[in-house]
């Protein structure tokens, strides 16, 4: 009982500095949060933030995986749902991701602003290869239910659920260029819409949709983090 309690607590404690990290994050932006803002804002020593996470990356990795996980709470009931089809599969998958990130826009523009900088390389390439392992394995069985249903052709639905991830990895850097640019236009929008149409109309062929079948990215959605 007693080491169930201990637990508790070490849980308890580590999600309150999370919590207060992603509170400061909305706040000023990681670039600018640092350690001591932890310690004096929970008035605790740096041996004690040590004893939770060694390093201010460490808890980037953290709240990044809360919403990964997260993220995997929204997504699968959509997987699993024995009511949709799998292109239906896919437009939510693709639809209940973007209002996710709709949701946590301020944290996820903080967290995209200093993603490509020199200094995040080693976690980018450590958290983009933690994506690329873990999301085929929610795609693939909808690439299964289409091929059952014979709107997917594709004979590789493993590697192709790989591939996809990787190609919606892509989009987002993408997107990232042009979210920051040195200078915005209008044209921006116009050039959101083809990257989009190009992207749909990759996964389609990659996975032997016919042309026009998939409705994953929604415009509406994506201009929100422009506007």
């Amino acid at each position: 009982m007693a080491r169930i309690i201990k637990e508790e607590e070490y849980n308890a404690k580590r999600n309150e500095i999370l919590d207060f990290a992603l509170s400061l994050i909305y706040s000023k932006g990681y670039v600018q949060m640092t350690i001591q803002d932890i310690l004096n804002g929970l008035q605790i020593s740096r041996g004690a933030l040590y004893h939770y996470f060694d390093s201010k990356q460490a808890i980037l990795e953290a709240l990044v995986d809360c919403m990964v996980v997260n993220a995997e709470q929204l997504i699968l009931p959509i997987v699993h749902d024995p009511n949709l089809s799998a292109l239906e599969k896919f437009h939510c998958y693709f639809e209940a991701s973007a209002n996710w990130k709709n949701i946590q826009k301020d944290f996820v523009v903080s967290i995209l602003r200093m993603w490509h900088v020199d200094e995040n390389i080693l976690i980018r390439h450590k958290l983009t290869s933690e994506s690329l392992k873990r999301t085929p394995c929610i795609i693939e069985p909808i690439i299964h239910q289409g091929i059952a249903e014979a709107v997917f052709t594709t004979k590789f639905p493993k590697q192709v659920a790989e591939i996809i991830v990787g190609i919606a990895l892509t989009l987002t850097d993408s997107i990232i260029e042009l979210m920051f640019p040195s200078k915005f236009a209008q044209e921006t929008y116009r050039e959101l819409e083809i990257i989009l149409a190009a992207y749909t109309e990759a996964i389609e062929r990659i996975l032997g949709a016919s042309e026009g079948s998939l409705k994953i990215f929604e415009k509406t959605s994506f201009r929100e983090w422009f506007d």
